[in-house]
């Protein structure tokens, strides 16, 4: 099965306010599902903190990543813990908790829901640097898609022939059902490039 590759451009994403700033919607798995009531595999999302404080939605049942990308912030886990992030630090925490952030900045969120599991690795890029991204999925898990998100520079993405340039703040979502898929991400502007991989996973028969 041939992979399914998606292009999204900063025209292309929702933007919502929340009580704390604005959130943007990167991606969605499934394309239909919605948000709000929680229909969703997966979902990729940056949110812009405007106030020093403010509290997380309650989201039960959903496992979340959070990479800051902006700024520094302390995320407050009520009776479980807090913790410090820096630009391109994260932290990994079930949406169900009681979460207060203190900081304004901007950050990187993955959302994952039921068998579904997600990684996702800071990558960055010195000038004209190539590297091959590889991946083993874990044990009795299938790679269901793979994302790269652009935070600053120009990259070159390039899979089974095909090449897709990204400028900042664009993503490339490589669905791929059948088999771990490698692909080979270039830097092709004049600076560091800063990139964040995503790896979604699914257990093997579902």
């Amino acid at each position: 099965m041939h992979n399914k590759v998606v292009i999204k451009k900063t025209a292309d994403y929702p933007v919502n306010r929340w009580s704390g700033g604005r959130t943007t919607e990167l991606y969605i798995d499934p394309a239909e599902a919605s948000y709000l009531k929680r229909e969703f595999s997966w979902r990729l999302s940056t949110a812009t903190v405007e106030a020093d404080q403010s509290t997380f939605s309650a989201l039960p049942g959903v496992d979340r990543i959070l990479v800051l990308l902006e700024g520094n912030v302390t995320l407050v886990h009520q009776e479980q813990y807090q913790k410090e992030l820096k630009p391109y630090e994260q932290d990994t925490f079930d949406g169900g908790w009681t979460t207060t952030s203190y900081g304004r900045a901007v950050d990187f969120n993955l959302m994952t829901r039921n068998e579904y599991r997600g990684t996702v690795a800071y990558l960055p890029l010195e000038k004209q640097e190539t590297r091959t991204l590889l991946d083993e999925p874990p044990a009795r898990m299938k790679l269901s898609a793979q994302v790269i998100y652009l935070h600053q520079g120009t990259v070159r993405v390039t899979l089974d022939g095909p090449e897709m340039v990204l400028n900042p703040k664009e993503l490339c979502c490589i669905h791929n059902p059948d088999a771990t898929v490698s692909f080979t991400v270039a830097n092709v502007g004049p600076g560091k490039a800063n990139c964040l991989v995503t790896r979604i996973y699914q257990p093997i028969g579902s």
